[in-house]
């Protein structure tokens, strides 16, 4: 799933819907990969959205990944708590994701 903008607190409730309405749509998804090629920034509320999501993923055994992360963001999110605990991977591209997780069952 691709996220088109950057995230922060006035536009997270928009991104959250959407993540749980493909969620819902496709139960047995047990890994999500969120390409973040277009976010140029996170705040510190979206950090802990995306902390959160990570662990209510991980409690319903899904994996949340990372791909296309920009240099700024990787620098944000590697001083959060977020980084230590991803549940899946960060890739360098979305294409090294699919490769990899697109031949597991789902």
């Amino acid at each position: 799933m691709r996220i088109d903008e950057s995230l922060f607190f006035g536009n997270l409730g928009a991104v959250e819907l959407r993540l749980t309405q493909q969620l819902e749509a496709s139960p047995a998804i047990r890994d999500l990969v969120l390409v973040m090629s277009a976010v140029n920034r996170m705040d510190a509320t979206a950090v802990a959205v995306f902390s959160e999501l990570n662990q209510a993923l991980a409690e319903r055994n899904k994996r949340l990944h990372l791909a296309e992360v920009k240099g700024p963001v990787q620098d944000r999110l590697m001083k959060s708590p977020l980084w230590a605990s991803l549940s899946g991977e960060v890739f360098l591209s979305a294409n090294e994701a699919f490769e990899k997780l697109g031949g597991q069952p789902h």
